[in-house]
């Protein structure tokens, strides 16, 4: 049988109860309660509630013969099972050296930012994925989804009563409120339900250039509503320190991981400023409402025959096309994926969200909880709003449409700003966008790929690793996977 090392034990605790393990708030029937608890009253029937729970939570329960793992929707804390050592934990920080690097992993990682989901850099050590069951016992390893992107016949507006109650109950755990307040709909959303609520003990921050018309949105919304608002204005010199820090190495080994590379967005806010307030904080991030609501979606999918979709496909998730080693096999997923001639638009964003979102850019919760007690929400990544999202067709989400709509009409007092950054930047404004883009901030895809391209042109990068420390000295060190 496995052994259990848990170690990440900053933010949200591990409550460990005999064979019994598990870390996180679960909210459901408009209550909310720890994970260990709460699993302790519905053990029987987990299978069936777990659908329709939210909250960022992992339980793990080793019985006798067989050891239950169940993640949330984000997968907040990723758990690791080495399968050759037979150990399931929750850092990689004690390597052994012993362990052999996956090329074809490693490819993935460089190309990507992170593996394909379940995968590491590491041969037979895998990681868990979102909104899974898995039963582990000493001959193999099953894993099932109890919950998924699908069409439902929800009423579109419901979702607003279930997060008024979702974010009123989270917001009793912690002293002092923050939200990260970038000016787009998801952020004024939950700024909004805080207000509506009277909730006053609320902090919001802005972190990018103040160059930016959203940084000049943030600001007149906090202040709009009564709230501080703090500004972490970044510049090249500030970035040369920060990412040369140990500190920084220190913070991505604990959330980038073997499997994805760590969110670097928010930490220098938090470690600057916030970490500083003594209060116990709860931040709501908007994080993956856009995605939920629409943003990403484009109804031009549905018309797109399967051959040009799965190079579309293939275009978001891979954007160095150095690394096209695995083309082969990502194409032949693509198509199974889109045997469904029907939901071809569905089972794009099915798998976006899982291999991109929940599989990397979700750790970005993990600022929060590193420097110091804090923990975090991600409120609309919940049951109520997906299910009211998609419960919508076609066009009625392209562009969030008609989550703009319903916005509009609950806040018709609400002071309206332009969202969208349109006017024009200078020569110089607009390179230095890029530089931040490319070189500094990993998560900006797009621009990321030309600089990862001349970084292993220049280098001379042979397309092969045989090692982890290799894979270091190619010129990865920014992503601080070390």
């Amino acid at each position: 049988m496995y052994d259990i090392i848990l170690k990440q034990n900053c933010g949200y605790k591990w409550h460990t109860e005999e064979t019994l393990y598990a870390k996180g708030y679960i909210y459901y029937n408009n209550r909310i309660m720890s994970a260990i608890d709460f699993y302790k009253i519905n053990k029987n029937n987990i299978k069936e509630i777990i659908k329709n729970v939210d909250g960022q939570f992992v339980i793990i329960d080793k019985c006798e013969n067989i050891i239950t793992i169940i993640t949330d929707k984000s997968n907040s804390f990723p758990i690791y099972i080495d399968t050759s050592n037979k150990i399931i934990f929750d850092s990689y920080n004690k390597f052994n050296s012993t362990y052999t690097f996956s090329k074809e992993d490693c490819h993935d990682f460089l190309s990507m930012s992170r593996c394909f989901p379940g995968r590491t850099l590491i041969k037979n050590i895998f990681v868990s994925q979102c909104s899974s069951i898995y039963s582990i016992d000493k001959k193999s390893i099953i894993k099932k989804k109890y919950f998924k992107f699908e069409r439902f016949t929800e009423d579109p507006t419901t979702f607003f009563d279930s997060l008024y109650s979702y974010i009123e109950t989270y917001c009793k755990i912690g002293e002092l409120i923050v939200v990260p307040l970038s000016g787009g709909y998801d952020s004024r959303l939950i700024i909004n339900i805080l207000s509506d609520l009277n909730i006053k003990n609320v902090i919001t921050y802005y972190v990018g250039s103040k160059n930016y018309k959203s940084c000049d949105i943030s600001k007149q919304l906090s202040h709009y509503y009564g709230y501080k608002w703090l500004c972490q204005c970044y510049n090249n010199n500030y970035w040369i320190k920060k990412f040369s820090s140990d500190r920084r190495k220190e913070f991505s080994k604990y959330c980038g991981g073997i499997h994805s590379v760590a969110h670097h967005l928010d930490w220098p806010i938090v470690e600057d400023q916030l970490s500083n307030i003594k209060e116990k904080k709860l931040y709501l991030s908007g994080m993956g409402g856009d995605f939920i609501a629409g943003s990403l979606y484009n109804d031009k999918l549905s018309k797109l025959n399967i051959d040009i979709l799965k190079k579309e496909l293939y275009e978001i998730l891979v954007r160095n096309k150095i690394f096209e080693t695995k083309k082969n096999f990502y194409m032949q997923i693509f198509e199974d994926l889109f045997k469904n001639e029907e939901e071809k638009s569905l089972i794009f964003e099915n798998f976006i969200y899982e291999h991109r979102y929940t599989n990397g850019i979700f750790n970005a919760g993990k600022a929060y909880e590193f420097f110091s007690d804090d923990i975090w929400l991600y409120p609309l990544v919940n049951t109520s709003f997906i299910k009211s999202m998609f419960s919508l067709y076609g066009k009625e989400r392209e562009h969030r449409n008609e989550f703009i709509k319903i916005f509009n009409k609950k806040y018709t007092n609400f002071v309206e700003f332009q969202t969208r950054d349109y006017y024009k930047l200078s020569l110089y404004n607009y390179i230095k966008r890029y530089f931040y883009k490319t070189i500094l901030s990993p998560y900006f895809f797009i621009e990321k790929r030309r600089f990862i391209s001349y970084l292993f042109k220049n280098c001379k990068y042979q397309n092969s690793i045989s090692s982890y420390i290799e894979l270091k000295e190619k010129g990865w060190d920014y992503a601080a996977i070390y």
